[in-house]
This record gives C-alpha cells, structure tokens and sequence, in this order.
C-alpha cells in the first residue's frame, strides 16, 4: 500500500474526532416564522425517497413538482450516488436507457470512465448526441465536481432548458451541490480503497451559528488507478460554504471551490495496417483482407500487453479551479421573489502527450523499399504541450410571481410568471507547443535535399511517390546538429517497436524536445488563439394551472445572443460575429382524471435551443457561427398505486443544425493539397422513445428501470454517402435496471444489498465510405455493465457508521481495437473489432457519522 493511503486514511480519521470539538446537539425542527418564501429557488431534497425524487430545480430554475413541468426530467438522488459509490456524477447517468459514455477503440478506457475526458468533464451523450453542457447549481461549469460534494443530479433530455442560455438540444444535466443547513450540526467523515490501489479520503461537516448562520465544509483527495499503464492519477478538492439570513425574508450564500486533478492521457491510436486493400500482413495474420486493422498486440514479435500504452508515463492532464459564488434570494411581499447569482472562475488547463500513430507499411507514409516489401512496426510521434486558460465570470438574476387568480367560468387558477437575465463572459487564451526538430535529409553542407512540399491541388495526401519524395524525415530521415532549425513548421519522429518494450516506455526520454515558446510553436493558424465570448440571455415565462390543476399551460420567450472575438494574440484580437436569436418554448401538461385514481398526466412540449461550435475552427482559424436545436416532445407521466409506481414515457423528434463537418474539397491553404477543411452545414437528427419506472415494492425494496429506443442520423453533408447514415458515436438502445433491499430491524438489521446492470446496443464506429464494406458502417458490439454492493449500518463507539462493499464492471467491458481479418461479412471484408476485456474492480468504503 502507498504511503499516500495513510494520508487520506488520517483525513477520515481526523474528522471522526470533531464530534468532541463540535456541539452535538439534535437536529431542531424548522419553526412556523422560517422564511418558507424563499423555497421557490430551493429544491428541497428532504422529499425524495429513496431513487425517487419529486421536485425539480432545473426545468424552470424554480422548485415545482416533477410532474408538473412538461419535459422529461429524471433524478440521480444522493441515495442512488451513495449506493453506487460513484467518483463522478455521471457515472449514475449510465442507469438511464438515452445516455452513454462513448466508447473509444483507441483508448485504454473502454467506456469505463478511467480517462480524464470522462472523469473530469462528464462527456456523455444524451439520445445519441454529444452533449457537453455541464451545469453545477444552474451555473455553466467546465469540470465536474466529486460525487462526495453532490446532493443529487438532475437530467433534463431535450432542446427544453433554453433558459440556461446555451444549451445542447439533446439536454442537460445539472448537479445540486450539498449546501449549508440551519438549525443542526452534523458531519460524515469517509475513506475509500479499491483495486489498483484506488483510495480517498473525505470530510462533510455542518455547523450552525444560531438560527441565521450555517456553515460547511467539504473535502476530498483520491489516487486513481487501474490494470492500464501509466494510467494513474491524483485529485483533490475543498469547499466551503457559509449560509446566512439577516432578515426573515432574505437568504445571502457564499461558497468557495478550489480543486487540483490530474489524470493520464491514453494514447490515440495503437494498431497498424489501414483500412485499404494495400494493408501488409503479419505473421499471426498472413492473409490479406479488405479492411483489416491489426493491434500491435497481435503480433508476437513484439509481445506488448494489451493493457500498455503507447503514451507513456509523460502523457498526462492537468487541471486547476478557483470558483468564487455570492448568491442572495430576497422574497417581497407575499408573491414576489427574487434570487440573484454571481461565479467568477479561473481555469488553468495544461495537456501534454504524445500525438502518436503505429504503422506498418501504411501507404500514407512510405518508409522504404525493400525487396520483399517488409518494414517493421514503428511509432510515429509528436510531443504535444498544450495549455488553455479561462477566467469565466457569470451572473444570473431571476424573478418569480405567483398569484392565485379567480377568472369567469374557470374558476380559481394559479399564474406563475418568470423572468430573468443571464450574462456568462468566457475570457480564453490558448496556446500549443511541439517537438519540432529538424529531421529532414541533408548534404554533407548542411543543406536540404528534398524541400518538404506538395503542390497545391494534389487531390490526396496518400500518394506515396510524393510523400516519399517530399518527406523524406519518413524515409530514415536524422537530426543533423550542424545545421540550423528549419522554418517552424511539424516535425515527426518515428521509433521501431523493439522486442523490448521497455525501451519505447518513456516519451520524454525519447522525443521530447520541447523549444521556447514563440520559437517552437506551429505555424498554423491554429497553433494558438485568444478568445473572448459573450453569452447573453433573457427570458420571460408564463406558467398557469386551470381546472384545480388538472391543466397546466406554460410559455416562453427567450432571447439569447452570443458575441466573440477571436484572434492569435490578443494583439490580433477582432469581432468574429454577433448573433442573436429569439428561441420559443411552449408545451402543456393534461390530467385528465381524477385524483383518487392516481396522478397521471400528459405532457407535450416544443422548443429551441443555441449553441456554440465548441472549439473547431475553419481552415482560416475562424470559429463557425452557433448550432441551433429544436424539437417536439409527447409523453406521459404517472405516480400510481399509492406511490409504489412512478415514471415517464416519452417520444420525441430533435434537429440540430449547423453542425459542423469535414469537407475534403473545401479549399484549406494550410494543407499541403490545399483541400480539406472542416464547414458547418451538417444536420443531425435524433428521434425515439424511452420509458423510465420507479417501482417501490414495500418501503425497504425499490427498483428503478429505463428503456431507450433511438434513430440518429446526419443529412446535408457533402459526401452523399453520409446523408441518411446512423451517427458516429451513437447507439439504437440501451436499458438498465437497478434493485436494493434494506433489511427491517432484527437479526439483519442494518444489512443492505443491491443489484444494477445497464446495457448500450450496438455503436457507430465510422462513417460510411464508398467502395468499402459494401458502403456499410461498422459498429463497436453492445455492451454489458453493472454493480453490485452490500453495505451494513451499525453503532461503533456511539457513532453511526457504513460500511459497504461495491463490485464494479461486473461484466468486464470489452475494448475495441482494430478490426479482426478472421470476422468477415459477407463482402468480405473485416468489420468485427479485436476486444480485449478490462477487469472487475472491488471497492470498501467506510462512512462515521456524527
């Protein structure tokens, strides 16, 4: 066990002891003058039971009942992140049938959320679209925060929460941070170890000054780690918040978040051979077939582990967060309320890898020209330092008037109206910097022989008698140290894979020669940039309820604009573009029977969404102007038979246009063809249904389930192939089932189990391609996840302590890499992937109460 361990351990152990330092007087009920006002922006957590949640936060930034907004919104509560045992939040997410961690045939982590792209950032994806929108109480973040921070996560699907500004039209999801509670004084101290030597340690400790002053405190530090190499990782992460009220109708919030990550990077390619008919064969693999794609694992020349990274130990993530949050809730008179929120954020964001390929005899890069055609496997490298700081400063103000209102003929109604304004200013500044050495063939003098060029207009990079006449640095090229660095430009090296892996173990050992920035940067237009967006947004909202409730009509308007200015410096910094629109949100909620018969309603719901094109460029570093996102949503909600079932159908229809996508004739100065750039003219559709249930078999059994069924496709791009063709990235279906018991006090009393399996159809591995696999598209196989926990309760010298076993990747995922000669379809050609299985993880946490 590392020394680290005891660290963490002594984290756990401390805390325990606070009770002695700290009053530990029982919990005071809340008392008639509580400023119950203030409720409509707090979502009260205190009604969810169990995996069942009843009220929302997210859907209208006010707190309403679930069944009462017209979108689906599904819960994670904190007792399904407690008895998962999560290290992120979206982690649960993986439960509901619409939403997957993508999978990745080039990474070491198989879907399992061990790179830093998951773990870090919740990259997921909702309906079968990327969807990068992360809030954290209502506010855009970048990383994702501890599960051991987070009260409960909220999922709304679909192009519905236009009032955050920007959204995704495949959704959002939002996680609701623990916050400060009035009136008691309580604590959770936790240490966690698993497999690979995965540990942490964490503290959750209130504290109440009076009745108008509560404080909290949050700490983590984790080692990551798993069966890959150089996949380790370290994180840590504090905050503390301060609650007050100085007047009975008035709420003032202020936390502090300061958080340290860093995760290894997996390295992007690990097999050799291309996907032409031209690819060379291996011994394991003499026959040759269209298609064919061999890991580097397969062949025993070189007998490299199936869980090595080509990376190495210097590919790494590095991420910092110093957020700042002043909010302040005001409630006037009895039917106005007002709640304002200001972040400011600071975000140093460092990568540094190697950009790596493994080939053998691929015809993009000729090598040489023996007789027989024969060259061994080597790595083609280039060190990468890339660092991308942001300082985010948001504020968001919102009203909310209620009034019960006596109209003619209807009777008594109930009329909310909402309205708000939301400002996020992101200041960014990129840079990027490379192994850039000279490898280029020289005269004895020194001087070039071959200048490194391709003609304008050559119609394809693959052409090997130019390539190997024009990069001759892939023809056994060497540094030559008496000569000078040519002009900036890329330069690769290239390593053979020898029978010692050993020797290929270290990046920074071998290629690493970083140079002084402004002198060993690209010269690409997108070596570096400077960008300031300016995200603005208005809304107005009108919700009524009619017919004692039993119709619920909502509409709204929401104006958004984005305005950037974008450049290479901030010298060169210029207005990009300005762009507004004005997004309509309108839907309905219809119970059409009576109450004694169960809450059942149905829900209908159209809107539109904006947002940015994340970071591509154009050919001439331009960012491309903002997606837009609309769809139509139908379906039915239900809380029935007293409660023991609950859930949602729906079906839906969702565009998203503007999208951006490849080109290969569009003009693009910086290629050596000068052809090939990315455009933005794509459109994506989505369309399916899926069903949520939450079935409380008697108050210590629940069971939640979830099914998706899902169609999504691209148009409108210029390669015609790709019109109609299923979406890389996205699956058809996937469901997922989850059970516990909590044992009645007695003999086993305490005693909990659980039971969660999940499962992702088929995935879009690539595109359609013309002359190849029948104009098919090849899929990663569906795949099996699940959990399994125990946990038991119980009194340790007058403290209440858990402690729970959870086994996690029951199923032991299987990784795609390459694809396999001896799988063929019926063209003949090779489209079933190489897979390698990760392994079984066991975790035991330990939780003191006090």
């Amino acid at each position: 066990m590392k020394t680290r361990l005891h660290v963490y351990v002594s984290l756990a152990a401390v805390a325990a002891t606070l009770p002695s330092f700290v009053s530990a007087e029982p919990p005071a009920k809340l008392t008639a003058d509580e400023p119950v006002q203030l409720s409509a922006f707090v979502v009260d957590t205190s009604k969810d039971v169990g995996y069942k949640a009843a009220n929302t936060i997210s859907g209208t930034r006010t707190n309403v009942p679930i069944g009462e907004v017209p979108m689906n919104i599904q819960i994670v509560t904190s007792e399904l992140l407690t008895d998962l045992a999560v290290q992120t939040p979206t982690e649960a997410l993986r439960y509901f049938g619409s939403v997957q961690n993508t999978r990745s045939g080039n990474g070491n982590d198989g879907g399992v959320d061990l790179d830093a792209t998951d773990a870090l950032f919740g990259a997921v994806r909702l309906r079968g679209l990327t969807s990068g929108t992360n809030l954290r109480n209502g506010l855009r973040a970048y990383n994702q925060l501890p599960s051991e921070f987070v009260d409960r996560v909220e999922l709304i699907r679909g192009p519905a929460a236009v009032l955050y500004g920007l959204s995704e039209p495949t959704g959002i999801y939002n996680a609701i941070t623990k916050t400060p509670v009035f009136n008691r004084t309580f604590g959770r101290a936790q240490a966690r170890y698993g497999s690979y030597d995965n540990y942490a340690g964490s503290l959750d400790a209130n504290y109440h000054v009076g009745r108008n002053v509560a404080f909290r405190f949050n700490a983590m530090a984790a080692h990551y780690d798993s069966e890959f190499w150089f996949a380790a990782g370290d994180g840590w992460a504090a905050l503390p918040q301060v609650s007050w009220r100085p007047f009975p109708h008035t709420l003032v919030q202020v936390e502090y978040l300061q958080s340290w990550a860093r995760r290894a990077r997996s390295d992007q390619r690990h097999s050799y051979g291309n996907t032409a008919t031209s690819v060379q064969t291996t011994p394991n693999y003499p026959v040759l077939v269209p298609g064919m794609d061999i890991p580097l694992y397969e062949d025993s020349r070189y007998k490299v582990d199936p869980r090595y990274s080509f990376a190495g130990p210097d590919a790494r993530r590095d991420v910092r967060e110093k957020s700042y949050v002043l909010t302040v809730t005001q409630a006037i008179g009895e039917h106005l309320s007002v709640n304002l929120q200001g972040n400011a954020f600071e975000r140093p964001h460092v990568q540094e890898y190697s950009n790596i390929a493994l080939i053998q005899g691929n015809s993009t890069f000729w090598l040489d020209q023996r007789t027989p055609p024969q060259q061994d496997a080597f790595q083609l490298r280039r060190w990468d330092l890339i660092k991308r700081w942001d300082w985010v400063q948001t504020f968001i103000g919102t009203a909310v008037y209620k009034r019960d209102v006596e109209l003619p003929v209807i009777g008594r109604t109930n009329q909310t109206f909402t309205a708000g304004f939301q400002g996020f200013y992101n200041d960014s500044n990129f840079r990027q910097w490379a192994d850039q050495r000279d490898l280029r063939r020289r005269d004895a003098q020194g001087n070039v022989l071959i200048a490194p060029f391709i003609p304008a207009g050559v119609p394809s990079t693959g052409n090997a008698a130019l390539l190997r006449n024009n990069y001759p640095s892939l023809n056994g090229g060497i540094f030559d140290a008496r000569s000078t660095r040519p002009s900036p430009g890329i330069w690769f090296d290239y390593l053979p894979i020898d029978m010692n892996v050993a020797n290929t173990r270290r990046t920074a050992d071998v290629v690493m020669t970083l140079l002084p920035p402004g002198t060993g940067t690209f010269t690409s237009l997108a070596n570096a940039n400077r960008t300031k967006n300016n995200f603005t947004s208005a809304w107005a909202q009108w919700s009524g309820k009619f017919w004692k409730e039993r119709l619920i009509l909502s509409a709204g308007v929401f104006k958004t604009d984005i305005q950037q200015e974008t450049g290479n410096s901030e010298a060169t910094l210029l207005p990009f573009y300005d762009k507004s629109a004005t997004l309509p949100q309108y839907g309905a909620v219809f119970r059409p029977f009576q109450p004694e018969w169960g809450n059942i309603s149905f829900f209908a719901l159209y809107s539109e969404s904006l947002q940015p094109n994340s970071d591509l460029r154009d050919a001439l570093n331009n960012p491309f102007e903002p997606r837009l996102g609309k769809g139509t949503e139908f379906g039915m909600k239900f809380d029935v038979l007293q409660g023991r079932v609950s859930g949602t159908i729906s079906t839906w229809d969702i565009e998203q246009t503007n999208r951006v996508i490849f080109d290969a004739n569009a003009p693009n100065p910086n290629n050596p063809t000068g052809l090939g750039a990315n455009i933005a003219r794509g459109l994506n559709t989505s369309q399916g249904w899926e069903a949520d249930f939450i079935v409380t078999w008697s108050p210590r059994w629940q069971t939640m389930l979830s099914y998706s069924w899902m169609d999504v496709f691209s148009s409108n791009d210029p390669n015609p192939l790709l019109n109609g063709a299923a979406e890389i990235g996205s699956i058809q279906k996937g469901y997922g089932a989850l059970t516990s018991y909590r044992f009645a006090p007695g003999r086993l009393g305490g005693l909990a189990v659980g039971l969660g399996v999940n499962y992702k159809g088929e995935e879009i591995a690539e595109a359609k391609r013309a002359g190849f696999n029948g104009e098919r598209q090849r899929v990663y196989p569906g795949v099996w996840d699940g959990n399994a926990f125990v946990s038991y309760r119980t009194k340790l010298l007058g403290y209440q302590t858990r402690w729970q076993l959870n086994i996690t990747n029951l199923f032991e995922i299987e990784r795609p890499v390459g694809w396999d000669p001896r799988k063929l379809n019926d063209l003949g050609y090779a489209n079933k992937p190489f897979l390698y299985k990760t392994e079984r993880k066991a975790t035991l946490t330990t939780t003191v109460e006090f």
